[in-house]
């Protein structure tokens, strides 16, 4: 019999981040996406395709505003430097406990911006952190 397929639903993630532990909710796909043009060589109707060198997409990431950790991350984006860093990404269930598996890393990561505090009282919306990352590669 065929094993039974159980997608993963209402995961967040636990993202470490400047040694500073975090929990985004939202994390954009991890995508690599080709450089590709097109070119005729004149025998033909044809167009032909080249495809280019892979690079990683941004990654953006969205986590609701915890007041407990949030200064610690405030601090570490404040005074973030513009270095490359190290990012593990663990999935966790809605309990905050780690899915089987290992952590995507995200190497060679620079912070392009953050957003802190989005406040919305009329739409009654929970207060955000979003923070876009470049991404050179990832592993698992």
């Amino acid at each position: 019999m065929a094993g039974v397929f159980r997608p993963r639903t209402k995961n967040a993630a636990l993202v470490t981040l400047g040694g500073v532990d975090y929990i985004f909710t939202k994390c954009s796909p991890l995508s690599d996406q080709a450089d590709s043009s097109e070119y005729a060589d004149g025998t033909g109707a044809r167009k032909n395709k080249v495809i280019g060198a892979f690079s990683v997409q941004d990654v953006t990431l969205q986590g609701n505003l915890d007041t407990n950790v949030s200064a610690t991350l405030e601090q570490f984006l404040k005074t973030y430097d513009g270095r490359y860093l190290t990012i593990n990404l663990q999935p966790i269930n809605p309990y905050n406990k780690a899915l089987e598996g290992k952590p995507y890393i995200l190497e060679g990561c620079l912070i392009k911006s953050y957003q802190l505090l989005e406040v919305d009282q009329m739409a009654a919306d929970v207060m955000t952190v979003t923070i876009v990352l470049s991404v050179n590669s990832w592993s698992r």
